[in-house]
């Protein structure tokens, strides 16, 4: 994990690599999507990033590419691309005047992938 991370640019790309890597690799019994998805939201929280969130809406697709790059080492960068683009959601919390005010924003949720 420690080698992917020093192959990595930034956080975001990081945590979406252990994403690909745990879900290519099939380490565990069962359940990889969901360990890969807690361990790069987990990467992505402690950076203070938003986490993943696969939308209804885009699971199809998403389903697609999974499989794609399951199949074809080349396919992975599509993957990364549409995580990238489409699934960053952060919140921010603001105090003011003890209250909390909970802002959700999509990072281009509704922007189709480019190909």
């Amino acid at each position: 994990m420690k080698q992917i991370e020093n192959n990595c640019e930034d956080k975001l790309e990081y945590a979406i690599e252990i994403y690909a890597y745990v879900t290519k690799k099939q380490i565990f019994w069962d359940g990889n999507k969901r360990t890969a998805l807690l361990m790069a939201n987990k990467i992505l929280i402690e950076n203070g990033m938003g986490i993943l969130n696969i939308d209804a809406e885009k699971t199809e697709l998403f389903s697609e590419l999974l499989s794609n790059h399951y199949i074809n080492p080349d396919k992975k960068n599509e993957l990364k691309y549409f995580l990238k683009s489409n699934f960053i959601e952060t919140i921010i919390f603001e105090n003011q005047h003890q209250n909390i005010k909970i802002e959700k924003i999509k990072k281009d949720k509704n922007r189709d992938m480019e190909m």
